[in-house]
This record gives structure tokens, C-alpha cells and sequence, in this order.
């Protein structure tokens, strides 16, 4: 845990780090805070993920970083672009961070429970935790599914590119290898051989 320079209570690292890193002003072109200052967008998630990650993190996994985002009960507002929020996450309102808490996973997911346990629990909270647990599981994976969308279309242009090269080094070797004078008098319809 770190302390909050406010108020000396603990405070999960990850929380204050991405605090930091949304305040940041020098980075507001990969990611800032919005107009109302009650959430924030990713405007550039390869850079993000290769520059302000390592940087905060130690790491440059953007799924880890939208998962630890849910994990903190923040949502994603706007499913065209990379935006966030958290009633607790505000501009200018760090004090706010200690009312944002880690969600656990429902006790039936964590541990087996003993039979007391289970007559005491009622069977409504049971399927609730469930449902919770499953909600948050689509989610992860709704945001998973996102990243490695973009991913691939990246990669999918990086080898359109990298072919696209090649062909272009195949077409100047081809004409490399014919006499000079040749290759010269192909791209010039004025000269005489």
C-alpha cells in the first residue's frame, strides 16, 4: 500500500499511480482527463501501452491495465473509444481515491464453504453472487476481446506494409541485376541507346 500525502491513510498502489498518471498533464495526448474532469480517455492505446505503462507499471500488458480498471469498479463509458469512470476518481479530488475499494470474488468462488455456511447462506444472494461474477467476467473479457481486436488489425497492417515492402525490394533487385544503361533507358523515354 502507499500512503496518501493527505491524509496518511493507505491507499492501493495502483489506484494512485493511475491518479498520477491521468493528472499528468505532459501526457494528455495519450491519455487525459475529459472536459467534466469525472473520467478519462485512452486516446492512443499502442503508445500508451508501450510508453506510460512500463513507465507506472513495470509492464505493457493494456488488458492487465483495463482489467485492474474493473477490478476497481471503474466502467467504460463510451464503447467507440478507450474512456472511463469512477464516481470516487476525480480531477482535483485525490482524497476521494480512499473510497474506491478492490471488488472480491464472491466467497463461493474463493473457498468451498462448509455445510453451516450453506444452510445459512439463502439461495437469492448465492445466484446474485453468481450473476455478479459472471457479469464481471464478460466484461473482462468484452475488454480482452477489444484489445486483441485492435491488436491483430495492427498486426494486419504491419505485415500489408512489410509485403508491400518486400515486393518493392524484389522489383529493385530484379532491375538491379539488368545492365545499368538498360534499367536507365526503361525509365527514360527520351534517351537513345
Amino acid at each position: 500500500m502507499v500512503k496518501s500525502v493527505e491524509n496518511g491513510t493507505s491507499l492501493p498502489p495502483f489506484l494512485v499511480k493511475c491518479y498520477e498518471m491521468v493528472n499528468d498533464e505532459s501526457t494528455n495526448e495519450l491519455i487525459s482527463w475529459t472536459e467534466s474532469n469525472d473520467s478519462f480517455i485512452i486516446w492512443d492505446e499502442s503508445k500508451f501501452s508501450s510508453r506510460l505503462l512500463p513507465k507506472y507499471f513495470k509492464h505493457s500488458n493494456f488488458s492487465s491495465f483495463v482489467r485492474q480498471l474493473n477490478i476497481y469498479g471503474f466502467r467504460k463509458i463510451d464503447t467507440d473509444r478507450w474512456q472511463f469512470a469512477n464516481e470516487a476518481f476525480i480531477k482535483g479530488q485525490k482524497h476521494l481515491l480512499k473510497n474506491i475499494s478492490r471488488r472480491k470474488q464472491p466467497q463461493n468462488l474463493v473457498q468451498k464453504k462448509s455445510p453451516q455456511q450453506k444452510e445459512t447462506e439463502t439461495p437469492v444472494s448465492s445466484e446474485e453472487d453468481k450473476r455478479m461474477a459472471l457479469w464481471k467476467e464478460v466484461e473482462t473479457l468484452k475488454s480482452d476481446k477489444i484489445s486483441l481486436t485492435q491488436e491483430l488489425k495492427k498486426l494486419s497492417q504491419h505485415q500489408q506494409t512489410s509485403q508491400s515492402k518486400l515486393l518493392l525490394l524484389r522489383e529493385i533487385e530484379r532491375y538491379g541485376e539488368e545492365p545499368a544503361t538498360d534499367a536507365f533507358f526503361h525509365c527514360d523515354g527520351d534517351a537513345k541507346p
